[in-house]
């Protein structure tokens, strides 16, 4: 196809997908506010979903310039010119990056869905889908950044998206071990991360623990509550130190939410409870009590920036 077309009709088509890129990049936050209220959709669905629409507009609008560039150039094959070998070449080359871009991006999409008649595993262990869920990672990061406003929200909603088996299976690693839950009950424990007072949890026999776990500590390094690295432990500093800065904002903020009574009449339902007691990640990502949840803190994090 892009030996056909040559590099200057190649070289539209892939500015069709960078400006894709770019009108995703600066309309996404905007349109996905708009999509979220107009079809009642939760902001961290409404987010990508209005990215990919503005992006398909984008390059839709200049693909449309290289089709008029492609007809053109057709005509004057047809009237016995003929183009040089390096025009060829070049046209495929930029040919075979446009279509690997293009595969990355549907491989991106099945892993983010999951829904592959039963193949799932095979996709995301294969090229293509590690591929994909390395390139989709960073750039879901990037748009709930700025919906939320929180590094350790938009890393952690990046990094289920990018792969929702995989960050089920992350986020119980987290949430589900008994010392964290512990931690979570405990009123001092919250105070401190709230205040941001780390020297306060440096005393905590179960954060002592956790800082030696090594499938804690890789859980917490996929999602960015811990810096990336490779050591399988960390100091009970650099966890306390780590969890005031990354965590103690959105603790400090989920506090002064849940004394919302609307709040706590949403997150009462009791299908929620059974959504989060299943870990069903999909389900939570559609609830509304979640995303009212979401919007409160999002609110109140960027109140107290």
């Amino acid at each position: 196809m892009g030996w056909r077309r040559g590099t200057l009709g190649m070289a539209l088509w892939g500015a069709s997908l960078v400006a894709g890129s770019l009108a995703a990049a600066f309309l996404a936050k905007p349109a996905g506010l708009w999509l979220a209220g107009r079809a009642s959709l939760p902001v961290l669905l409404a987010l990508p979903i209005a990215g990919f629409m503005v992006a398909a507009g984008a390059t839709a609008l200049v693909r449309s310039v290289a089709r008029r560039a492609e007809r053109k150039r057709a005509g004057l094959v047809e009237d016995g010119w003929e183009p040089m070998v390096g025009d060829r070449i070049g046209g495929a080359s930029l040919g075979f990056l446009c279509g690997l871009g293009i595969v990355l991006v549907a491989g991106w999409v099945a892993n983010a869905t999951g829904d592959l008649h039963g193949h799932e595993a095979e996709v995301q262990a294969s090229l293509v889908g590690r591929a994909a869920g390395s390139v989709g990672e960073p750039v879901i990061r990037a748009l709930a950044g700025e919906a939320t406003g929180d590094a350790l929200m938009a890393s952690s909603v990046a990094y289920v998206m990018s792969n929702p088996e995989r960050g089920k299976a992350t986020l119980q690693a987290l949430v589900k071990d008994p010392r964290v839950q512990g931690l979570a009950r405990d009123p001092g424990f919250r105070h401190a991360l709230a205040h941001g007072d780390a020297a306060a949890l440096d005393a905590s026999p179960a954060l002592a623990q956790l800082a030696s776990d090594s499938a804690f500590v890789q859980a917490a390094r996929r999602v960015r509550l811990l810096a990336r690295g490779d050591d399988p432990a960390v100091s009970v500093d650099e966890l306390s130190r780590a969890l005031t800065q990354r965590l103690g904002p959105l603790v400090e903020a989920g506090e002064a939410v849940m004394a919302d009574p609307e709040v706590q009449a949403a997150l009462a339902d009791p299908a929620l409870r059974e959504a989060l007691a299943r870990g069903d990640l999909k389900t939570l990502l559609t609830s509304e009590g979640i995303d009212l949840l979401v919007r409160r803190i999002t609110e109140q994090l960027k109140e107290a920036r």
